[in-house]
């Protein structure tokens, strides 16, 4: 498995440096103390080189053993103009992740660590909401509209099983009744296709009910 592979990967390291260090201080003839002597100033500057480096290691080490995402999931990182993707490439350094506009990015571990990661493909469903703005005029039309809207949202193929679809009176606007529509569907299903034939079909429901859309509210400079 992956998690094994990236397990092993760290053992190879762990093993290599302690062979290194075998040799040194063993074979080569290294004394500790001498070692200490010379390296009491460079530890620091090498400890605060590697800082970094070594963050990202065990982050990558985090993120091996948690598994909040694994390659080929769709993922959001980021919380106020957050960064979408396929994960591409997870390494023990740093990750690869593909963007919609097929844009490589990558990303040290400790980004990721650090920034709020959300796991688009392991989502339980996918909710979709339309909000039809209807004039007053028709306002009497609007409970028969909403029943056959309503027996419409359920007609979807794509509903999650369990998940009604609710089709209700939302709010009275400043210039339009509001009807909202809010459906949540399988995830594996193509969102925005559903969404659009579902618009298309209470389009013609609307219509065929005698029911004008209100128009758009034009804000006049003063």
């Amino acid at each position: 498995s992956a998690l094994a592979d990236r397990l092993w990967g760290a053992a190879v390291w762990l093993g290599a440096g302690w062979w290194t260090a075998r040799i040194m201080f063993v074979h080569l003839g290294f004394r500790v103390r001498s070692l200490l002597a010379i390296g009491g100033a460079s530890s620091l500057i090498f400890a605060t080189a590697c800082l970094t480096p070594l963050s990202n290691l065990v982050q990558g080490l985090v993120i091996a053993v948690s598994r909040p995402f694994a390659t080929g999931d769709k993922i959001s990182i980021g919380s106020m103009s957050p960064l979408i993707g396929l994960v591409e490439h997870f390494g023990w350094y740093q990750s690869r992740l593909r963007t919609a506009n097929n844009e490589l990015v990558v990303l040290p571990n400790s980004m990721l660590a650090k920034e709020q990661v959300v796991n688009l493909s392991r989502r339980t469903s996918k909710k979709i909401q339309a909000t039809f703005r209807v004039r007053y005029d028709d306002l009497p039309k609007v409970h028969p509209l909403l029943e056959e809207l309503s027996a419409a949202a359920a007609e979807v193929r794509e509903n999650m099983p369990g998940k009604i679809p609710q089709v209700f009176l939302a709010d009275f606007g400043v210039a339009a009744v509001e009807i909202r529509a809010v459906l949540n569907l399988r995830p594996s299903c193509d969102d925005k296709a559903v969404k659009q034939a579902f618009l298309l079909r209470a389009a013609e429901i609307i219509a065929s009910k005698g029911v004008r859309f209100a128009p758009p509210v034009v804000l006049s400079e003063s």
